[in-house]
This record gives C-alpha cells, structure tokens and sequence, in this order.
C-alpha cells in the first residue's frame, strides 16, 4: 500500500495517529502502540525507535522523527521502490559472479 500511495508519506511518528503509523512498512500494531505510548513521554529519535523495538529496515524510508530522515539516507521514491520491490538487486550484479570451479586445470588428479 505505502509503495502505491507514496502522498500519505513521510509519516512524523512524533504527531501521526495510530492509524497512520500502521501504515508504515515495518511497524506492526505493536510497534505502532509502543510509539504512541513512547511519545508521552517526550519526542522519539531514531535510536529511541530502535529501543522501542522498532525495525529500521523497511520503515526508515517512509518517517521522519522530529521532521528530519535519518541521516545518511539518500535516496529517491523510485529507487525505494526497486529497493523494496527487489528490482534493484543489492551487492554484485550476476554478470560479477561467477561459479568457482573444484576443478580448474592447475591442480594434477594423482
């Protein structure tokens, strides 16, 4: 849904309702309760979300906490979306890997 619907974000887990920090991918319906409990007790950072026990991963690239991004997090809606989608592979490309051989013409049978 948030792939498809990319006007509803990024979403301020410091004044968002309930309903849409659901909306989030990556926060469940426990996650979302401990951040409005959380945020009772005073504004949320990144690393108090991570003590919440909230998983970064997929989540970091729809909130914002104290209207910042995380920082160090450059990227584009399209390239969040090949990310996510797995269109965009991460690491070696295939034309990189390559099949090691047990047996590589160097080595004698004996």
């Amino acid at each position: 849904w948030a792939l498809r619907h990319p006007e509803f974000f990024p979403v301020e887990v410091n004044r968002a309702d309930y309903e849409a920090i659901l909306r989030v991918p990556g926060i469940g319906v426990r996650g979302a309760k401990r951040i409005v409990t959380a945020r009772r007790y005073g504004p949320l950072s990144f690393e108090g979300l991570k003590r919440v026990g909230i998983v970064m991963k997929r989540a970091q690239y729809f909130i914002t906490c104290s209207g910042r991004m995380l920082p160090g997090l450059r990227c584009g809606p399209s390239s969040v979306y090949r990310y996510l989608t797995g269109m965009e592979q991460v690491g070696p490309s295939k034309e990189d890997q390559q099949q090691m051989s047990l047996f590589d013409g160097s080595v004698r049978p004996v």
